[in-house]
């Protein structure tokens, strides 16, 4: 059990990967791990959603102007 700070991603997949050597030869291996949670659970999620409906909105207003009717 570990306590990992909240920026960390969770649901997602990670690959760890590792290598010995010594005098009996080299050992290599790897392990895939899954954090606990959801991906809504992290701040950065949070910050990313609001950041893109932000930018989503400046487009909007920008190009709102070539999009309006003449007449």
């Amino acid at each position: 059990e570990y306590d990992l700070p909240s920026l960390v991603p969770a649901g997602v997949v990670f690959t760890v990967a590792g290598e010995h050597h010594d005098a009996n030869g080299t050992c290599t291996g790897h392990v895939n791990f899954k954090i606990d949670g959801s991906a809504l659970s992290s701040p950065l999620t949070w910050v990313s959603l609001a950041g893109t409906a932000g930018t989503g909105t400046g487009v909007f207003f920008v190009l709102r102007p070539l999009f309006r009717r003449v007449g």
